[in-house]
């Protein structure tokens, strides 16, 4: 009830403008308080660029940044830049300025119990206790991204693109209105416009949606690129149908290879759902979903279009969980992909620092992985309030296996650079990361890239000093996504005939054999559910 109060407290601090002063709460701020006695606290788990203005504003004094210094979440205290950009990568909300004066002090600092002080703390919590001053004096050397990040790309701040979102897709005239805006065409392979078009998929054993971008003067006697795009969690195909404008102007402006592009369904369900939604595009207790992609969806659009045989022809790109199932895929089946792209990507999923918390910067003189599932955890919140934890992306997937953390490590794709003996020139991987991710998938990625950087592997990094987690920030790094890929792709060849690619079973050894299990008929039934099973 207590933590209840002032956690209202706080937040009412700062929707209405009350000051809060509050006494010192540990024993590292009495003793910076010691010294510098006047000098203004900022303890917070708030989102900075919303809400730090706002104090300030409040207090009057703009010029404050310059003299603050703050308490971290382990109950150290930090130069306030560091403290800003870990505040900035966070996220969350409950803003709360803390001045302490010479009164505080002198009546807080040497009196009162160490219980009544961490009790009256509720926005730094931790299970850590106070660092001593000598811990203080050295503290772990911050390694700057350009140790590590030799081709990084940053991103200039600027306006933000406008995504047009469809409210109305079950709407066949949706379908007719969007094919007439775009140069190329979209392939309806799914229910939302009127009719079903689906198609069976053999190994989750129903019907899936897809939708089928083909170039602007698509020639079927041609062979194409191919670039099969996964979407992200709580989302399905129908949000490719949003993208789809950007892929054709690219194409149209010659910035784009002209390719077609595959955007299949991967959610659980079937459907969005705010949990409960995430396939993450393996084969787990929720179903097949790996080989769903791998077969069903490789065998139907190599039986419907001609696709070119090269390897770099054949692309796996995809936005947050679908850029950890791009990266997944195209490790495995590198015979086949020659080209990865994730967007904003989880690409360890058993980060942590070296003092065991996920939100944690990364910094390779202090990393670790977690060595145990804690399902409680929290990953991230929405709308940096409601936590979202551990359970609701790992439970569908492997359930309360005690096993968990050895699932985990056999998907992630940073230990699978190591599993499958990734090479250099095996595999072309571009990287899109925002410093603001409101799940650290940053740290995740400036992980993975300092691992295959060590390996010998190049990673094409693009970084959004200000992009969050969301489709907007994916989008701004599309135009250097172009710019990287066209060099990769050979020109569109003479007519071919492509003969359909049997997926590889792969096992534990990472074997690329081919599967003839496949037979056309099967692979008919899969394209026409009404044709009989023999």
């Amino acid at each position: 009830m207590h933590l209840r109060k002032m956690n209202r407290r706080i937040i009412a601090s700062v929707m209405f403008g009350l000051s809060l002063s509050v006494p010192n709460q540990n024993a590292n701020c009495r003793e910076f308080n010691s010294v510098h006695p006047n000098t203004p606290f900022i303890v917070s788990k708030g989102r900075f660029d919303k809400k730090i203005d706002t104090i300030f504003n409040l207090q009057g004094r703009p010029e404050i940044s310059e003299s603050l210094v703050a308490l971290g979440e382990n109950g150290d205290l930090q130069p306030f830049d560091r403290f800003v950009e870990n505040l900035q990568r966070k996220s969350l909300l409950k803003f709360a300025s803390y001045s302490i004066n010479d009164s505080a002090s002198g009546n807080d600092s040497t009196s009162g119990s160490s219980k009544s002080s961490t009790n009256s703390m509720p926005l730094a919590e931790s299970n850590t206790p106070p660092k001593s001053s000598s811990e203080l004096e050295t503290p772990i050397p911050i390694v700057t991204q350009s140790d590590f990040l030799e081709d990084r790309e940053i991103l200039p701040h600027g306006p933000r693109q406008t995504l047009r979102k469809t409210t109305r897709l079950h709407f066949k005239r949706e379908l007719d209105r969007r094919n007439s805006e775009l140069q190329g065409k979209l392939i309806d392979y799914t229910n939302n416009h009127g009719a079903n078009h689906r198609f069976f998929s053999e190994a989750l054993q129903n019907e899936r949606d897809m939708y089928v971008y083909l170039p602007p003067n698509y020639d079927p006697k041609l062979a194409y690129p191919l670039m099969i795009w996964l979407h992200g969690f709580t989302l399905d195909e129908r949000s490719f149908f949003d993208l789809v404008p950007f892929l054709d102007q690219a194409m149209v402006a010659g910035k784009l290879p002209p390719m077609i592009v595959a955007a299949p369904d991967g959610s659980i369900l079937g459907r969005v759902t705010t949990f409960n939604s995430g396939s993450f595009y393996l084969n787990t207790k929720a179903g097949r979903y790996e080989d769903y992609i791998q077969q069903d969806i490789w065998n139907l659009l190599h039986k419907q279009y001609l696709i070119r045989p090269e390897k770099n022809c054949h692309i796996m790109a995809g936005g947050s969980m679908g850029g950890y199932g791009a990266f997944n895929h195209a490790i495995k089946y590198r015979d086949r992909f020659g080209i990865v792209a994730g967007f904003i990507p989880p690409l360890n999923t058993r980060y942590e620092d070296c003092k065991g918390r996920y939100f944690g910067r990364f910094n390779p003189e202090c990393v670790g992985m977690a060595e145990r599932y804690r399902p409680n955890a929290p990953i991230a919140y929405f709308y940096g309030l409601i936590p979202i934890r551990q359970k609701r992306l790992i439970g569908p997937l492997y359930g309360k296996n005690s096993d968990v953390i050895g699932q985990l490590s056999k998907d992630n794709p940073i230990e699978m650079l190591d599993t499958f003996q990734v090479k250099p020139g095996q595999l072309e991987m571009f990287i899109g990361l925002a410093r603001r991710d409101q799940f650290n998938l940053d740290a995740q990625a400036d992980h993975f890239v300092y691992v295959a950087r060590q390996r010998g592997l190049k990673v094409k990094v693009v970084e959004d000093p200000k992009g969050d987690h969301s489709t907007r920030t994916g989008i701004r790094f599309f135009p250097s996504f172009c710019e990287w890929i066209r060099p990769l792709i050979p020109p569109l060849s003479v007519p071919a005939a492509a003969k359909p690619a049997t997926p590889p079973s792969i096992s534990q050894t990472n074997s690329a054999e081919l599967d003839s299990s496949v037979s056309p008929t099967k692979i008919q039934q899969s394209i026409n559910p009404s044709i009989p099973k023999k």
